[in-house]
């Protein structure tokens, strides 16, 4: 049955149907890891691309309303780096597209702002915008874009940041050196600050790619 169809009996008396507008892509993907939940598919995530080396496409969410249809895929564990599509292989970290915004606050401050998008990276960079506005943060620019590895960013004692993207553990099998990386990305970007500012430094963000939660609001 397409969505949006109804089939009624013929002694029935049809009434308008009024489609509810989808709020967005991710209400569509949304539903449809909902639809699966307790199931194999509860692992299914966007691959705008198509699928890759160790995944397989499941199916499509959206494709109506005017919204674009995206390929939802789990991952198989085979054919990954290294591996041979006959052997097992680490299943891949889910990252989301990511952006850094900087600007001012009323106060003549510099101000930072980052926001993710787990789907679109164009979507990442709408929100950078309307997240800056909602905290204030005047003339926002975008100064870096990254959709894998561990963000770090240091404020110097002067207000002005530096900050970098750190290596970080890209598949399930590798999840227990996230710790050694997230001290290791704390250690690096203090002294990186130090270095190019010759100032106190703060360690404010140390932020791995797959961890978008709270930034895609």
């Amino acid at each position: 049955m397409i969505a949006g169809d109804c089939i009624m009996p013929h002694d029935a008396v049809m009434k308008p149907f009024v489609r509810a507008p989808y709020s967005s892509i991710h209400f569509v993907v949304a539903s449809f890891l909902f639809l699966y939940a307790g199931t194999a598919l509860a692992q299914a995530y966007p691959c705008p691309q198509g699928p890759g080396a160790g995944q397989q496409q499941v199916g499509t969410a959206g494709g109506s309303n005017g919204v674009a249809s995206v390929p939802m895929c789990v991952d198989t564990g085979a054919g990954s780096a290294g591996y041979s599509a006959s052997q097992s292989g680490p299943a891949p970290i889910h990252a989301a597209h990511w952006v850094l915004a900087i600007g001012t606050r009323s106060d003549g401050r510099a101000a930072y702002m980052l926001a993710a998008d787990a789907v679109f990276a164009e979507d990442a960079e709408a929100r950078v915008f309307r997240r800056c506005e909602a905290a204030a943060i005047r003339d926002c620019r975008v100064v870096r874009k990254f959709d894998r590895g561990l963000f770090a960013l240091a404020e110097a004692a002067d207000g002005g940041f530096v900050h970098a993207i750190y290596p970080y553990p890209q598949f399930t099998s590798e999840i227990r050196q996230a710790k050694k990386a997230l001290k290791e990305a704390e250690k690096a970007i203090a002294e990186a600050c130090v270095q190019q500012t010759g100032a106190g430094c703060t360690v404010k963000e140390v932020r791995p790619s797959n961890e978008w939660t709270g930034y895609d609001e």
